[in-house]
């Protein structure tokens, strides 16, 4: 949100509430807010309702969708953090056994662990993750949702007589 005031108007320009990420022209606190929203299951109507709830303008769609896109280009660079986790955990392996030097895929021991974003399972959120058991590195991990975030959904609800539609239903199937 932008703060002005006379004074500071006048001699320094604009002042934001926020800081500007680098290199994204977008403000802090609104991908904190996305993240925050998108982490619980809900999107921009749920936003909108939060913010008129609490009498304060809220984010557009297009600035709402741009903090989306910011916070792909974040989970890329988790990517490339997994990525490098898969390669020293193959060294790992060819370190024991040389002969898996040349072989495009071999096979490991791994555990797998999950959990729940709050206890018992009926919160929508659920974290899986496989781990290579002799390295011990994250080799691979899904977050699994109940709660389809899609736009593509909503709107396709929205033009099919709603969700609860038996057309919605086939469509989605």
């Amino acid at each position: 949100m932008e703060l002005l005031c006379e004074s500071c108007h006048e001699s320094y320009g604009s002042v934001f509430s926020s800081f500007q990420e680098e290199a994204k022209n977008s403000h802090n606190i609104n991908s904190k807010l996305v993240s925050a929203f998108l982490s619980i299951g809900r999107g921009h109507d749920a936003l909108e309702t939060f913010s008129s709830v609490l009498n304060m303008p809220t984010m557009d769609r297009k600035t709402f969708a741009k903090c989306m896109h910011n916070l792909s280009v974040k989970n890329k660079e988790v990517k490339k953090m997994l990525e490098m986790s898969r390669q020293a955990a193959r060294e790992a392996h060819v370190k024991v056994d040389a002969s898996l030097k040349n072989q495009e895929i071999i096979d490991v021991s791994v555990s797998y662990d999950g959990t729940w974003q709050k206890r018992g399972h009926t919160f929508n959120l659920r974290l899986g993750i496989i781990i290579d058991i002799l390295s011990g590195l994250v080799l691979d991990f899904e977050v699994l949702s109940k709660y389809c975030r899609s736009l593509i959904c909503v709107v396709a609800g929205r033009d099919m007589s709603g969700v609860d539609s038996a057309e919605f239903h086939i469509w989605q199937k």
